[in-house]
């Protein structure tokens, strides 16, 4: 063991640039002047006051500045930062960095991953200088156990995963990076992948007669430069890239830093970003669910960015439960039959349908816009750049309904009292709409009708007013735009849509997990449920919308 530890503290010694030093115990650290006062290896011996060593970064178990060894209580919910995104512009990462999602053993990679690596410590180091640390007291020791609770250290997963950085050296970063991104007058952007850029299912998940639509699909498409469809044979998956996936990611970039963010593994994570992103220009950092803080949720505080910057898009919200402010929910992509029926959606697949997404009016046309908009707002805003905040812009462009006064009827069971929390209620007020308790037509603009002809509808038809389906407010969430009410007429809601149990958050998170990355085949079953979506939308906390019938869902989807 000394000697493993002799070797660790030559490389935190080489690595952060300072004499290799022999650490003595809990005290300070020994005095290795001469007894003179010479110099000592060039460097001057002061008698000016020594800090305290606050240990932003550790290496190998071993503090970056100081070479103190990390308390054992640090390495508890250690979250994982995933290597290649360079901490700030002037002092970047090598620019051949990669993630380690991608190394696999690879020896370049774990060369660029190791020089990602020294150069975060190098960093620590300059910013505090190790000539002037010293080891912690006995007492300054008891304050940072005591502190130990709220403190979140990073590990940073490169080839052989020993670099951790503290909580205050990760906000340290996180400023850097904000500082260079508004200098470039770009934000941050975070893309899931699964059911939001792409979907994916296994081989053997597809039948004969798919496989056939599926080969005359790649035939059709052989010598196209972008292509839609791939059969991953080293992952045994098909996937089917989102109508507009490319065009859209190239003109983000000019306005955004993006990363991938996805539940799937590391292998799927490589395999895709090979896909879209074959020269590495595309992507800053790639997170796969092996990097994440937890197996079942997503926080940005794994991607080392500031929240006020940085936008998300994804089809699920609960897996971002610290974030939804920032997120951008769309409705996914089911192109495969087994995708649709993993989630049990009441439509068939695209692929079924023999149609898919309009580039010019799909899912990911609406999304460029939207975040085109928030990048627009944001560096138009008059507050200082430090106080600007994405989120903020989000929240207004969201609220499409903004003038429009709604009352429900028939939308859940007459003798719910509480309908403040029905997941159509807070839908309409997540869009800006003022909601109603009964009808007034002073006030009320629309009426939401759950069945054709309830008496508040005939009232509401008899004074002009607007009355439409619910399916009209599911439009308006995807579409961030108030659509045109005429092609949402009231229908009967069957009654798994109108108060019935629906798929709980857990449930939800259990099919988007086995869905992940093409799924497990053959051992994938969807809890049962009451619609595709069953989130909550946006900063208000109401439901994402519940499947709709399938000409709206066509509709909806801007379909070719």
């Amino acid at each position: 063991e000394e000697g493993v530890v002799a070797k660790r503290r030559k490389v935190v010694a080489k690595r952060s640039g300072s004499r290799e030093v022999p650490y003595a115990g809990a005290g300070d650290m020994p005095d290795t002047s001469t007894a003179g006062g010479n110099e000592v290896q060039g460097q001057q011996r002061t008698d000016a006051p020594q800090e305290e060593c606050h240990h932003p970064s550790f290496w190998a178990g071993m503090c970056v500045v100081c070479g103190a060894p990390r308390p054992q209580d640090d390495a508890q919910g250690v979250p994982h930062l995933p290597p290649g995104r360079p901490t700030s512009k002037p002092t970047a990462a090598p620019s051949g960095s990669q993630s380690s999602s991608e190394s696999h053993g690879d020896s370049d990679a774990e060369a660029d991953m190791d020089a990602y690596a020294e150069e975060v410590m190098r960093q620590a180091s300059a910013a505090h200088p190790a000539s002037r640390m010293r080891q912690p007291s006995a007492q300054h020791a008891r304050q940072q156990q005591q502190q130990q609770a709220q403190v979140t250290r990073v590990k940073h997963l490169h080839a052989r995963g020993h670099l951790e950085i503290g909580r205050s050296e990760a906000e340290r970063l996180r400023k850097l990076d904000v500082e260079r991104l508004l200098g470039a007058r770009k934000l941050v952007l975070v893309l899931d992948l699964d059911h939001t850029l792409l979907n994916s299912v296994h081989v053997p998940e597809v039948d004969p007669q798919q496989a056939a639509q599926l080969h005359a699909i790649l035939q059709q498409e052989a010598a196209l430069p972008n292509k839609l469809l791939y059969n991953l044979q080293m992952c045994n998956l098909w996937t089917k890239l989102r109508p507009y996936v490319h065009e859209f990611l190239d003109a983000a970039r000019q306005l955004f830093e993006l990363h991938i963010y996805t539940m799937g593994d590391r292998n799927y994570a490589a395999a895709i970003r090979e896909i879209l992103d074959p020269e590495k220009k595309l992507f800053a950092g790639v997170i796969s669910m092996n990097d994440s803080t937890s197996t079942s949720q997503k926080d940005l505080d794994v991607a080392l960015v500031a929240d006020n910057v940085t936008l998300i898009i994804d089809d699920t919200e609960h897996v971002w439960p610290k974030h939804r402010r920032n997120l951008i929910q769309v409705e996914r992509y089911h192109f495969f039959p087994h995708s649709a029926q993993q989630f049990r959606t009441r439509q068939k697949s695209l692929l079924e349908l023999g149609r898919d997404e309009s580039n010019s009016n799909g899912t990911l046309a609406t999304c460029l816009r939207v975040v085109s908009a928030v990048h627009k707002r944001f560096f138009e805003d008059d507050a200082p750049l430090h106080m600007r905040d994405v989120r903020y812009h989000l929240s207004a462009i969201r609220g499409v309904l903004s003038g429009c006064a709604i009352t429900f009827t028939h939308c859940w069971p007459s003798t719910k009292t509480n309908f403040f929390s029905e997941p159509i209620y807070q839908l309409a007020e997540c869009l800006g709409a003022e909601c109603l308790p009964d009808y007034d037509p002073q006030v009320t603009t629309h009426v939401v009708a759950g069945a054709p002809g309830t008496q508040k509808m005939q009232a509401a038809l008899a004074d002009g007013k607007k009355v439409v389906s619910p399916d009209w407010l599911h439009a308006c969430f995807y579409r961030w735009q108030h659509v045109d009410e005429a092609g949402f007429p009231p229908v009967k809601m069957d009654p798994g849509r109108r108060g019935a149990s629906r798929v709980s958050e857990l449930e939800e998170l259990q099919m988007v997990l086995a869905a992940a990355g093409g799924g497990t085949a053959g051992s994938t079953q969807a809890p049962a449920a009451g619609g595709a979506h069953a989130g909550q939308a946006g900063e208000a906390g109401a439901a994402p919308p519940q499947a709709a019938p399938d000409t709206q869902q066509e509709e909806e989807r801007g379909t070719a």
